[in-house]
Parts: structure tokens; sequence; C-alpha cells
């Protein structure tokens, strides 16, 4: 493998893909496809790619192993020169607030296919963003890609660096700072989501920070069987996206 690709980001299998160009993404340097690939979508995929002036490589499968691992490739794979983060302040000012957002932060999550499954939960129920710390947090990876299902292009992601002064910003603004936890003090269906609001989910092991905790106004559980100690994080950040959004 060329050292060039080594560090950059590979999005692979057919939506994640097909979503990527889909999404009129500026940032696609190359799209790999197994050449015994006849499937109507790659053909999609590669007159895009065609196009919009991207270089199209036809490959073997053990070309395409050799780039991404053993994983599911389905014999298309996109070379980004990285992933485009969205500005803070830009995203803030596009908000409309009249609208009522709410915006999804990850607090320490780092297995990507739960980030992945949890972007694709705050796209899916029409979250305005996501917000993910640069600290001890899996950023947008390929693996992130496929388990979003591609639908990373379609809602920003925010990176930033101190939590505690963006959610005191995001306050400022007007926003209700929710966290999502197993000992919260009101279950889900009976928070009211009548205000911007900032969903906080946290590590899939000690849950969200003590002093990001202490920022929230409100902390929620989602009501288990006793039998059960707790849900996989992306879980429940689908459930309560699923609950923001029917409350709207």
């Amino acid at each position: 493998m060329k050292k060039d690709i080594k560090h950059k980001i590979l999005v692979y299998g057919v939506n994640p893909v097909a979503e990527l160009v889909n999404s009129g993404a500026t940032n696609i340097t190359r799209i790999y496809m197994q050449d015994s690939s006849d499937k109507p979508i790659l053909q999609q995929i590669r007159s895009y790619a065609q196009k919009h002036s991207i270089g199209v490589n036809s490959v073997s499968n053990k070309y395409i192993k050799n780039l991404v691992g053993d994983v599911a490739h389905q014999g298309v794979v996109a070379l980004l020169r990285s992933f485009e983060y969205v500005e803070f302040n830009k995203w803030v000012e596009s908000l409309d607030m009249s609208t009522n957002p709410a915006v999804l932060l990850l607090d320490e999550v780092q297995d990507p296919h739960n980030v992945g499954a949890m972007i694709r939960s705050a796209a899916a129920f029409g979250l305005s963003g996501v917000i993910l710390p640069s600290h001890r947090q899996s950023p947008v990876t390929n693996a992130v890609f496929k388990s979003s299902a591609g639908t990373v292009m379609h809602i920003p992601v925010i990176k930033i660096g101190n939590v505690n002064q963006m959610l005191k910003k995001l306050k400022e603004m007007g926003f209700w700072i929710v966290g999502i936890h197993q000992d919260g003090h009101t279950k889900i269906s009976e928070q009211k989501f009548d205000s911007p609001t900032v969903l906080i989910v946290g590590n899939e092991g000690y849950g969200i920070r003590q002093k990001t905790l202490e920022m929230c106004d409100f902390t929620v559980q989602i009501p288990m069987s006793s039998e059960i100690e707790s849900l996989n994080a992306a879980v429940s950040t689908g459930i309560a996206c699923y609950e923001w959004s029917r409350q709207q």
C-alpha cells in the first residue's frame, strides 16, 4: 500500500460510498472498484466519478483487501483527503433557534462502530448536528463511515476542544443540557423537549464524565427490565433521538 493512502480516510461498502458521492463531497481523491463488479449501483458511482473528474481504478479483490483489511467492502472503496468537520462557530451561526434544534454530544465514546450508529440515529431523527470532543473520543474514521451507512455526510459533525466551554456557550444561546444516564432523575418519556436541546451520551463503560454531568440541566433514564443492567450506548442514543423527534 502506498504511504499516502495510509494517512487518508478510506470509505468502503456500496451504501457508504454511494451516499458519499451523492452528497457532492469535494474531498474524494480516488475510487477503487473490484474489476469484476457489475452491480448497477457501482456503475452509478462510476458515472458520478467520471462526471466530477474523480479517478476510478479497477483493481482486484486482493488489492482492495490490502487497502481496508478483512471487512465487507462489497467491491468498492473511496479515498478521501480527510474528513471535513464543521467549525463550531459556523455551525452556531447556521442554526435557526426558532425551530428548537437539538444536537448530540458524545462524551468520550470510543468505539467507532457506536459512533457511526449514533451519527446515523441523529441524522435519521432530524438533529442539527453531532459534537465530538477532540480528546479520548473516536474521531470520524473508516469504521465510523461504514457503521453510519454514509449518513455522516448528511449531518454536521463538529469537533471541539473544551466540552464545558462549549456547553456554557450553548446554554447562553438558550439550549437546555440533557444527559442520558442510567440513574437519571426523570424517565425520558416524561422529559419535555420543547426548547433547544443538547443530548449527551457518555462512554461505553463509565458513562458521562462527572464534570459534564455537572453541566446538565436534566438527567434522564431509559426504563428497562430489572433483569437488564444497561443498554448499549448506540441503542440508548437511538431511543433518545427518537423521543426528541416524537415530541417535535
